[in-house]
């Protein structure tokens, strides 16, 4: 596969990482959660369950951004005027 010469728009990137960090911290939050089951202690600061959907949902918006980020500057249909 030859590579690519269109390159990511940095505000695209920035709503990635953003993504995989919230992504990355729920992941945490539910292993802290299995362990702490499983190893019986308690943890004083995990997300709950209203938490861990707000980090969620917050993961997809900025995943989301960041494609229409790409897909609006790769789209010709955005560049004409409209009608």
């Amino acid at each position: 596969m030859a590579p690519s010469s269109v390159t990511t728009p940095p505000a695209a990137l920035i709503c990635f990482r953003v993504a995989a960090s919230l992504l990355i911290l729920y992941v945490v939050d539910v292993l802290v959660g299995k362990a702490a089951v499983l190893l019986q202690f308690s943890v004083p600061w995990r997300l709950g369950n209203i938490g861990e959907f707000v980090v969620v949902l917050a993961a997809v918006i900025f995943f989301v951004a960041g494609v229409l980020v790409i897909e609006a500057r790769n789209d010709p249909q955005q560049r004409r005027d409209p009608i």
